[in-house]
């Protein structure tokens, strides 16, 4: 990805990974929350990615009460690394930004 036309001010909204359009295993799409009615599914990964730094994910529940709960997260550019970190500062995911657009992110798990 060329560094110089990453926006970086694109991360800031609200994600939900659209499985359906992932094009292998380890890359993940998500589009921009209010981009589409998304299909049915019994888990969809969410986050909320705010300008201030804080941010919200949805957690996964073993019990299906799956919750938004708070975070923090970071940007590094060099390395193209988001990082979103759970209330206490423990690392919850740590992702390479293989593509990003307007409306849609593409994220690789490291």
């Amino acid at each position: 990805m060329d560094e110089d036309s990453l926006r970086t001010d694109f991360l800031v909204n609200c994600w939900t990974h659209s499985m359906e359009e992932d094009p292998d295993g380890t890359t993940q799409v998500y589009r921009t929350c209010d981009s589409m009615d998304f299909p049915a599914s019994r888990f969809r990964m969410v986050f909320d990615l705010k300008a201030d730094g804080s941010c919200t994910y949805l957690e996964l529940s073993p019990v299906d009460a799956h919750m938004m709960v708070p975070g923090t997260w970071s940007f590094e550019n060099g390395t193209q690394r988001l990082m979103i970190f759970a209330e206490k500062g423990d690392p919850a995911f740590m992702m390479t930004v293989e593509k990003l657009e307007e409306q849609v992110v593409e994220l690789r798990s490291i």
